[in-house]
């Protein structure tokens, strides 16, 4: 009972941003694979407020390195000891669609880091977080867990725009229905084609970041490409082993990763509309250019 109520954290969190569909749920099922990482299970999900206890009941059951299982359904994985973005977890402290501000700015850190570390007690080794609203709340993160690590992922514009729209028609039957996190000025985007509206998604995401990056500090977020990750994930996590050691923290191996995946190509919509997506990546892109050379 009493572990649950300290703040104190004896391992860094490690929280994994990136837009919808760039690779953040393969990131992490292949970290946690590796490294045998606490983890939100998707038990603790449908009870996240009190992911402690449901923690502390299953953790005999749990074998954290032996989730070699790499499936997953647009962001959600199968089985109640699967890894879970638990939104309603951190939704406690920061709304869903008020992404940058806490919801009680004088109380939030307390408890965010008597809960984090709780979890982080239970298990023993650093927790791993996947969420991609928290690519929008690193400023407020990064304060209230100065010891805090981020993994930022990423994948090719074009196709991660591609796969964002392939969902909207498949999860939601509807191009032009909001899929994942929407960024804090999205509604500027409402009356842009939904081409447009699923490449800025990304960029906006990626820009978010980059600037949370720099504020909070680059030596505490490592870089890893769905792409690279596709083609060595051995060496990526290698490199990951190496970012965690930087911070002084030895990773105990929990298991081997394969020596690649199939990458999905992001290419699986009509080829107007991925022609539409290639157009705008290119001016957006082009937009860019100019601004940095201003």
């Amino acid at each position: 009972m009493l572990a649950a109520g300290r703040d104190d954290l004896s391992c860094p969190p490690v929280f994994v941003v990136g837009p919808p569909r760039s690779g953040t749920t393969l990131v992490s099922q292949v970290l946690l694979a590796t490294f045998g990482l606490g983890r939100m299970t998707n038990a603790m999900g449908r009870f996240y407020r009190a992911p402690f206890f449901v923690g502390l009941l299953t953790k005999p059951f749990l074998d954290l390195g032996a989730n070699n299982v790499f499936i997953s359904r647009y962001g959600r994985t199968p089985g109640l000891a699967g890894p879970s973005e638990a939104g309603a977890f951190w939704d406690r402290w920061f709304g869903r669609h008020d992404l940058a501000d806490p919801k009680s700015s004088a109380s939030i850190a307390g408890s965010m880091r008597r809960a984090v570390g709780a979890l982080t007690r239970l298990y023993g080794v650093p927790m791993l977080f996947k969420n991609t609203y928290n690519s929008f709340r690193i400023p407020r993160l990064s304060d209230v867990f100065p010891e805090g690590l981020f993994v930022h992922v990423h994948r090719d514009v074009t196709a991660n725009a591609a796969s964002l729209l392939r969902g909207r028609i498949e999860v939601l039957g509807d191009e032009k229905a909001w899929l994942g996190v929407e960024p804090p000025d999205a509604t500027a985007l409402r009356d842009r084609p939904y081409c447009e509206q699923v490449v800025e998604q990304v960029l906006l995401c990626h820009e978010s970041i980059r600037r949370s990056r720099w504020a909070a500090g680059p030596h505490r977020f490592i870089s890893i490409a769905y792409e690279e990750l596709c083609a060595a994930p051995r060496r990526e996590m290698a490199r990951f082993r190496t970012f965690m050691e930087g911070h002084g923290h030895r990773l105990t191996a929990a298991g081997a990763p394969p020596r690649s995946f199939p990458q999905s190509p992001g290419n699986e919509i009509e080829p107007a509309d991925l022609k539409r997506i290639k157009e705008y990546v290119g001016i957006r892109c082009q937009r860019r250019c100019q601004g940095d050379a201003g």
